[in-house]
Order: C-alpha cells, then sequence, then structure tokens
C-alpha cells in the first residue's frame, strides 16, 4: 500500500522509437496497480537513439563543473562474511561475521575505506569470499557489524573466488589487509583489500546493477 506510484515514464534508447513498445511497456506498468491508471510519458526532446550518450556527457561535466544530477545510488547494502579469531573446533565453521562494506544508497562514484580492525587472508591460495546483500538495513554504515541475523535481513550472494599473490609476502601465508569499498560510474562494486605491509593490493568486483 505504501508503494510509490510512477506517474510519468522517460523512455530512452532506439527500441522505443516503435509506438508499440512504448504503448505496451506503458499499459503494464498501469497494471501494477488495482485502479490500473496508466503513467504518462514525458514530455519534451525525444532524442531516443542518443539520449544515453548525452546523458552519459552530462553527468561527466556536472562532476567536473557542477550542475544538477540525479541523485539515487546502490538500492542495496553490502556486507562480507569475515570469520572470527579462536580455536578451531574440528567439525565445526568458524562463527561468521557480517561487516557492511558498502551502505544502502552509495552513490556512483564514491568510496570508503572501512574502519575496524584488521583482517587476515591467506596469501598463494584462492580464497572464498562471502557476501552479502540487504534491502531492509538501510541505517547501516560502512564498518557495521552483525555477528547474528536472518535471512530477512541479510541475503547470501554468488560468493567470490580471490588469490592474493604478492612478491613481497616473505614466508608468512597470512596477509593483513584493510578494505576500500568503491561504486564505479558503470554500476561495479569494487572491494579493494590494501596490505597494511606493502604496496600490495587486490581487487573483488561484481556487477550491483544485475544483483538489483
Amino acid at each position: 500500500g505504501d508503494f510509490l506510484r510512477p506517474t510519468a515514464v522517460l523512455f530512452n534508447g532506439g527500441v522505443f522509437k516503435s509506438d508499440l513498445l512504448r504503448e505496451r511497456l506503458l499499459k503494464i506498468i498501469g497494471n501494477w496497480f488495482d485502479e490500473g491508471e496508466t503513467p504518462a510519458p514525458l514530455s519534451g526532446e525525444h532524442d531516443l537513439e542518443n539520449a544515453v550518450a548525452r546523458g552519459a556527457a552530462y553527468y561527466g561535466y556536472t562532476k567536473s563543473h557542477g550542475g544538477v544530477r540525479i541523485r539515487g545510488g546502490t538500492a542495496r547494502a553490502y556486507y562480507i562474511g569475515i570469520e572470527t579469531a579462536g580455536l578451531a573446533i574440528p567439525g565445526a565453521p568458524r562463527p561468521l561475521r557480517a561487516v557492511c562494506v558498502a551502505p544502502q544508497g552509495m552513490e556512483e562514484g564514491t568510496e570508503s575505506e572501512v574502519p575496524g580492525k584488521e583482517v587476515g587472508m591467506v596469501g598463494g591460495t584462492p580464497a572464498r569470499c562471502l557476501f552479502f546483500s540487504s534491502t531492509v538495513r538501510g541505517d547501516d554504515r560502512v564498518g557495521t557489524t552483525w555477528a547474528r541475523w536472518t535471512t530477512d535481513d541479510l541475503v547470501e550472494s554468488e560468493p567470490i573466488e580471490l588469490t592474493l599473490t604478492s612478491e613481497s609476502a616473505g614466508e608468512d601465508p597470512f596477509v593483513p589487509v584493510r578494505f576500500i569499498s568503491r561504486v564505479t560510474e558503470l554500476g561495479m562494486f569494487e572491494l579493494w583489500c590494501h596490505s597494511t605491509r606493502s604496496d600490495d593490493q587486490w581487487k573483488m568486483e561484481f556487477n550491483i546493477r544485475e544483483h538489483d
């Protein structure tokens, strides 16, 4: 009942030069609601084939010169799963914490250093990094940590494999790192692992628009 109802639709892309496709899309959106109210197409200049290119050029202009920019940000908050330190119990997994690395609404083109203690990662062998996301934890900030949660709070995403290779690591297989998260202008979420012992850094990334 609280769902925001769109009153207008901005068409973009050459495919919507077709009257049939435009009408069909408006009808589908209207069917989302009981009343069946069809939103109206936005008025103005409809340069559909060049709309994306012109929007990208204007976005670049506003980033360097200032101007009106639509702010959206990520639809979800993102978390990385980190095993807690302690004695290993045979047959039992280590307790897992979920650390927020990107809050809900983090804007494209921004980055943030994840506060907290160093995280030890094993170098030289593939490591599976667990990721979670949430559409309901809107108050979490970068560094917020959860020791317990339900599937209603956090949803597990596909894990990402990462191999830390370094000539400066020495014989110690454990590499202490700190995280820096970044959302690119193209909708890629990047989590950088920066070694605290050297200038080494490694990157994990996935497309947040596909997940949203």
